[in-house]
């Protein structure tokens, strides 16, 4: 599924659009939604993630594939530290979290997750 999963920037510095290459052809693409970076923070290394996906596509691997590039990103552009703030009945935003070994907390209805990227070169 993250092979054909394709994050282009648009015109922000934080949010990414991601797109679905169908049937290989760039030319045919089905935008599914976004994912950003946003509240970053260049000096202590941290940045927030969100992301908004098509109901359409949800369940779908859609969200883990781009959750799985933005990581990447994250860590070529030096960020360590990523955090987001996840409504309670979200459970499948919380697994996507938890497959990558997110520190999970519940306060408020709202679970809040961490992760800690390992170094680029580690």
């Amino acid at each position: 599924m993250e092979d054909n999963i394709e994050l282009k920037k648009i015109d922000d510095d934080f949010a990414i659009q991601i797109s679905e290459i169908l049937n290989n052809d760039e030319k045919l693409q089905a935008e599914l939604g976004t994912i950003s970076l946003s509240h970053q923070n260049l000096k202590e290394s941290k940045a927030q993630v969100g992301y908004w996906i098509r109901s359409d596509y949800w369940k779908k691997g859609y969200t883990s594939g781009a959750f799985s590039q933005i990581l990447n990103y994250a860590k070529r552009k030096g960020i360590k530290y990523l955090s987001a703030k996840i409504n309670e009945e979200n459970i499948d935003s919380k697994r996507i979290w938890e497959k990558y070994n997110a520190d999970i907390k519940i306060v408020d209805n709202r679970f809040y997750a961490n992760i800690i990227l390992p170094d680029i070169d580690g």
